[in-house]
């Protein structure tokens, strides 16, 4: 979840926070001493600080001023004697102080602890500027028009698009230039958690729910409460969740694990997949009804390669980022280097060029990148057929070898609903010389992997092993 650094007397409510937020898998640490606090901020650089401030005078500007100058990517939670304070002040890309009263609820400085640490309100300085600003690309030119006309409504979205191409950067965009961009931004990814804890992690849980429940943990949908929630990779998510979440878009209610009681919601829901969703219908892996519910505005960003007209406007947004966050010069890239970035075709979309410029302003240095994008150019090239193969007549025998090895157990295993033991079989050689075989020519063989096979080739999912 993040990083907790609390700073100041020990009392009651913060007492709570402290066990319930450690409970629920953040790191928690707690400094009583000015001189302890600023070692451990400057060591942690924590996600959130929550501090109890003993005189009025020194409450916001003071500490957030320190906490700036060593971790400026830190959200504070100040407690002050009246809950408000003249020096409030937001400074930085995602810093914030937020003044509550000391003798707040512990329930709602927990909710606000959970908000920050489960995404936050993201400020409208985290995604690139305008996002559209000064590209001229036609399909981008769409999808401004029509972001315009749906950021300030209510209106569920299904961004679509290859991975890295910015999909997160436009569900951010929207968030803030809708009416709930003073609420928070929570960001979930659906592909990253097994379908028992997704649903603890989307709903919460009360305690004793499960075993290892010792605290009840407020779930994203409720942390997102007025804001906005992207459930990212919505593809990957498994159909027992997607029956869950239907319920929930439709009603806007749910419970907790564990919890009798309904909890009914206003959160705005985006989702964004790389996959074809209408082609998983088909399949039976994504449900038709919750496609089409979930499909109310479909914007699809087009990969990097088809606007490749945007590249400098991009390139020069990285420089001048990455020089600022790494205190280093602005990079000057030559013309050749220039012509290079534009031309290359960009597999990894937005991802790709970001991390290249970011290596480059970090190392000072450009000399790496024509080397590097051509010979990945050269590799995709192979793959493909499209040039020659290197390494000799006995690599290029090894090589065709395998390729018709592959074929052959690959089409053995189709035949057979891959079942490994009848294609070993068919193929007169023992199940450990398959599995073997297997795993030589790229086909592992577990449940996983076939899956990512098929889905990349096409497969019907109706085999079983």
């Amino acid at each position: 979840m993040g990083t907790v650094l609390f700073f100041g007397p020990f009392h009651t409510e913060l007492q709570h926070c402290f066990q319930v937020l450690g409970a629920s898998c953040a790191e928690v640490f707690w400094e009583k001493h000015e001189k302890g606090f600023l070692e451990q901020l400057k060591h942690l650089e924590p996600s959130l600080v929550i501090v109890e401030s003993r005189t009025q005078s020194r409450a916001c500007r003071t500490l957030t001023e320190t906490v700036l100058a060593h971790s400026p990517h830190t959200t504070v939670i100040m407690l002050t004697e009246g809950g408000s304070c003249p020096d409030t002040h937001r400074i930085g890309p995602r810093f914030e102080s937020v003044c509550q009263a000391r003798h707040t609820d512990a329930k709602n400085l927990i909710l606000a602890a959970e908000n920050v640490l489960c995404g936050g309100a993201l400020s409208p300085s985290n995604s690139i500027p305008g996002l559209f600003g000064g590209m001229s690309n036609p399909s981008m030119k769409h999808l401004e028009a029509m972001v315009k006309q749906i950021a300030d409504t209510d209106a569920m979205i299904l961004i679509q698009g290859e991975s890295g191409v910015g999909k997160g950067v436009m569900a951010s965009h929207i968030h803030t230039h809708s009416r709930r961009c003073d609420k928070p931004f929570i960001k979930v990814n659906c592909a990253a958690l097994p379908s028992e804890l997704l649903e603890s992690e989307l709903f919460g849980f009360e305690r004793g729910a499960f075993t290892g429940a010792l605290q009840a943990k407020p779930g994203k949908f409720e942390c997102a409460d007025n804001g906005t929630l992207l459930l990212d990779e919505i593809g990957e998510m498994p159909l027992s969740m997607q029956a869950k979440l239907l319920h929930v878009l439709e009603d806007n209610q749910f419970s907790r694990l564990g919890a009798s009681k309904d909890i009914h919601v206003d959160v705005r829901v985006l989702v964004a997949t790389n996959r074809d969703l209408k082609l998983a219908v088909k399949r039976g892996t994504f449900r038709k009804d919750l496609y089409y519910r979930l499909k109310v505005v479909n914007l699809t960003i087009p990969p990097i390669r088809d606007r490749l007209e945007e590249i400098p406007l991009l390139v020069e947004y990285f420089v001048e980022k990455f020089a600022k966050q790494y205190d280093r010069p602005r990079l000057q890239f030559s013309q050749n280097i220039r012509a290079i970035l534009q031309s290359y075709r960009w597999p990894g979309n937005v991802r790709e060029l970001e991390n290249l410029i970011k290596r480059a302003v970090i190392l000072q240095d450009d000399s790496f990148i024509e080397q590097e994008l051509k010979l990945d150019e050269l590799h995709d090239q192979v793959g493909t057929g499209q040039t020659f193969l290197s390494g000799g007549l006995k690599a290029i025998s090894r090589k065709a070898c395998r390729e018709a090895e592959r074929e052959v157990i690959l089409s053995t295993l189709q035949h057979t609903h891959w079942n490994r033991t009848l294609t070993a079989q068919i193929l007169q050689i023992s199940y450990k010389t398959l599995l073997y075989k297997m795993q030589g020519v790229g086909l592992g063989g577990s449940d996983q992997e076939r899956q990512n096979f098929d889905d990349e080739n096409g497969v019907q999912k109706d085999m079983v092993s």
